[in-house]
C-alpha cells in the first residue's frame, strides 16, 4: 500500500510559465510536458512525434512574446488586440484559414479567441486571457478536424480549473463560447 501511494500521480500539476505560477488539474490519460517556456498537454503520448498524424487533442499554454505584448499593452482590450495582431502575421498562422478574433469574458477576466483550420486535417482554438497584472496567457487547443465538435465539448473539462497565481479560471467560464465553434471550412 505504501508503494502505491508513493507512485500515485498528483491530482494537480504546478509549474511556472513566464514567471507565473500555473496550477491545473491533471487529466486521466493525458501526458504533460514542460518545456520551460510552455506547458503541453497531450491526449496521446505520440502527439509530439511529428511523423505521426495527430489522433487526439493537444493543448499548449504559454505567454506571448514580449514584443507582441508591448504592441498591445495600451489597447482598450489587450487580449483582443493581441489576437488581431497575431492573425495578421503569416509567421504565426501560416497559410491557415482564420476566423476573426472575438472578445469574451472568462471567469470575470477579459479574454479573446480565434479559430483556425490549417486545411491539412487540423483545427485549433486559440484563447488569450488578460491577467490582473496586465500580462496575457495563451491557450492553444488543437486537434484533428474530424474532432472539431469534440474539441468544443471537451474544452470545459480540459481547462476545468486553471489557476494562475491567485486567479482562478473555471471551465464553466468557457460556456459563453459558441457551440459549435466556428472553424473555417476546409478549402475546396
Amino acid at each position: 500500500m505504501q508503494n502505491q501511494e508513493a507512485t500515485a500521480v498528483p491530482l494537480t500539476l504546478e509549474t511556472t510559465i513566464g514567471g507565473h505560477q500555473l496550477t491545473l488539474e491533471r487529466l486521466p490519460q493525458w501526458e504533460f510536458h514542460e518545456t520551460g517556456s510552455k506547458l503541453l498537454l497531450t491526449e496521446h503520448a505520440h502527439m509530439l512525434d511529428e511523423s505521426i498524424k495527430p489522433q487526439g487533442l493537444l493543448v499548449s499554454i504559454f505567454m506571448p512574446d514580449e514584443a507582441d505584448l508591448a504592441l498591445v499593452a495600451q489597447a482598450e482590450d489587450p487580449c483582443l488586440a493581441l489576437m488581431h495582431h497575431i492573425v495578421a502575421i503569416p509567421g504565426y498562422v501560416g497559410s491557415a484559414d482564420v476566423m476573426a478574433p472575438t472578445a469574451f469574458q472568462w471567469s470575470e477576466h477579459n479574454a479573446a479567441y480565434y479559430t483556425l483550420n490549417d486545411n491539412q486535417g487540423s483545427v485549433a482554438l486559440v484563447l488569450a486571457v488578460c491577467l490582473q497584472n496586465g500580462d496575457i496567457m495563451v491557450f492553444n487547443v488543437s486537434g484533428p478536424a474530424a474532432q472539431a465538435e469534440r474539441l468544443r465539448s471537451e474544452l470545459p473539462a480540459i481547462l476545468r480549473t486553471v489557476q494562475i497565481e491567485d486567479e482562478v479560471l473555471s471551465g464553466e467560464g468557457l460556456d459563453s463560447l459558441p457551440n459549435p465553434l466556428p472553424f473555417p471550412p476546409d478549402e475546396a
